[in-house]
């Protein structure tokens, strides 16, 4: 695997070398840093779901809090237990005020050693809506076990399947949020996965723009960019990808199952085209 933080790089990170050499006493042996699906799963649950909390100041960032948000506490289980397996801390599962999204309860863990790793590892800090940020290069130069692991997390918090329409046909899409002057950043983020997707054997459809909005709380414009999974690679997704959301992975089942069968629903017609396993 690939060494991304090592204790000199990460000690750049720090104004004081004081403060650096403290910092390496006492988590030295989360060093080196290298390249994993874990750890992959844990900076695509940060770049969806997740909040890396921090603010520039002068020449250096100030660290305050990580936290990974769900309604669901076996979400939040899993998020600790990633965290757990790669740098041996969990974060305390608690609710958090009034959240945008919803989601009030997650994984808060008060680390600035294990921000500073974590941004080295390409995870945005502060609000990914208004912030420009990619995929980090280990992951898409970086071998499929990594690509897939990167793309279930992020699909299991940000992507969606379900029935649509008067035939009931079947969408598997992801969405996310930007503000429009960066807009640009977005479909960038966005390519970058249909690449590792395709990577993967799923071919997606072009990006789409949507649900244009006002934010209230600083005037901003944001919309919604959306990319869909194409019929034909729902087998490839169900098979190289998923989720790792039971109910998801329920609706992926029978997505697939009707993925494979080509429909004329006027006349309802079924002709089987690929085998299901």
């Amino acid at each position: 695997m690939e060494i991304l933080v090592d204790k000199e790089r990460f000690a750049s990170t720090y104004r004081y070398s004081v403060f650096a050499e403290k910092a390496i006493s006492k988590y030295g042996g989360w060093f080196p840093v290298t390249s994993s699906p874990e750890l992959a799963e844990i900076v695509a649950s940060l770049l969806t779901d997740g909040h890396l909390e921090g603010r520039k100041i002068d020449n250096h960032w100030k660290y305050d809090y990580m936290g990974y948000f769900s309604k669901n506490i076996g979400e939040l289980d899993y998020f600790n237990s990633l965290l757990m397996k790669v740098f041996g801390v969990q974060g305390k599962i608690r609710s958090w005020g009034k959240r945008v999204n919803g989601h009030s309860t997650g994984v808060i863990l008060c680390n600035s050693a294990l921000s500073r790793i974590l941004m080295l590892c390409g995870t945005q800090i502060g609000d990914k809506v208004t912030e420009k940020y990619s995929i980090p290069e280990w992951i898409l130069g970086g071998p499929n076990e990594i690509k897939s692991a990167f793309l279930r997390r992020a699909f299991s918090c940000e992507g969606s399947v379900f029935k649509t329409g008067k035939y009931g046909y079947w969408e598997l899409k992801y969405s996310m949020g930007k503000e429009m002057s960066i807009v640009e950043n977005g479909y960038l983020f966005l390519n970058h996965m249909r690449k590792i997707m395709s990577d993967l054997g799923v071919e997606t459809s072009e990006i789409t723009k949507i649900d244009e909005l006002k934010r209230k709380r600083d005037d901003t414009t944001t919309c919604m960019l959306r990319l869909r999974v194409k019929r034909t690679s729902f087998v490839n997704f169900s098979k190289n990808i998923g989720f790792d959301i039971a109910y998801k992975n329920d609706r992926l089942q029978k997505a697939t199952l009707w993925a494979t069968t080509v429909r004329d629903p006027r006349k309802q017609v079924f002709r089987e085209l690929i085998p299901v396993a």
